[in-house]
């Protein structure tokens, strides 16, 4: 999956949750656009999530960037979680230890 397309995924997913302004959807949308890389079959794009911080993503088990904004954290994995529900191996996947 392309990269560009898993961060419009995410913000689409966000902003369909209403979390964040509309600025702030903006600044994290283009932060997740310049931060992920296409994903192939076989690899890892794992993101941590540290409350009150940043959070840091990994490609792979490198790290790879991270987003500073506190706020970001709780809106991208809240967004998951939303939809992990009804997917339960996205909802495994995700339960994983990051590297």
């Amino acid at each position: 999956m392309q990269g560009r397309a898993i961060a419009e995924r995410s913000d689409a997913e966000i902003a369909k949750l209403g979390i964040g302004t509309e600025a702030q959807r903006a600044r994290w949308r283009q932060a997740m656009i310049a931060l992920f890389p296409d994903v192939q079959a076989g690899q890892r794009l794992a993101g941590v999530h540290v409350p009150g911080q940043a959070t840091e993503f990994y490609f792979d088990g490198r790290p790879i960037g991270r987003i500073d904004d506190p706020a970001f954290g709780a809106a991208f994995f809240g967004h998951l979680a939303g939809r992990a529900h009804d997917r339960p191996n996205l909802r495994a996947s995700l339960l994983k230890q990051a590297p």
